[in-house]
């Protein structure tokens, strides 16, 4: 495979082959698209050479495989999306916590030395 294969040419080759498209790749960095026994597209490895690859798929087999623009959010969608995220990352504080207190009480339980250097350290 060619050096210049990004994580996007990577998401859009594994996007074709789920919908059925068989893709080879030249040594010269040369990708060919298409359906067995028919038509079929080359482009170089780029992103750049998506949007249009994605452009003649739609044309050539109806397969919408484009970018959709992206909604507008109202004001009410956009704090429900804020509040969501802030719930989440205080859920993932709470466990950080507790892990954090199960390894403390660990560190006592096991190695009492190393819990009185930490705890002489912290203050």
């Amino acid at each position: 495979m060619s050096r210049h294969l990004d994580g996007t040419v990577k998401k859009f080759l594994k996007l074709l082959r789920r919908n059925g498209f068989v893709t080879t790749m030249s040594r010269n960095g040369v990708i060919k698209i298409g359906k067995d026994g028919q038509p079929f597209y080359t482009f170089h490895v780029s992103a750049k050479g998506i949007a249009p690859a994605k452009d003649w798929i739609f044309k050539e087999y109806n397969i919408d495989l484009r970018d959709k623009p992206k909604k507008n959010l109202t004001k009410r969608e956009q704090r429900s999306n804020l509040n969501e995220r802030l719930q989440m990352a205080e859920r993932r504080m709470r466990v950080m916590e507790e892990r954090y207190e199960d390894l403390v009480a660990i560190i006592k339980e096991k190695y009492e030395d190393v819990y009185e250097e930490l705890i002489w350290n912290k203050q």
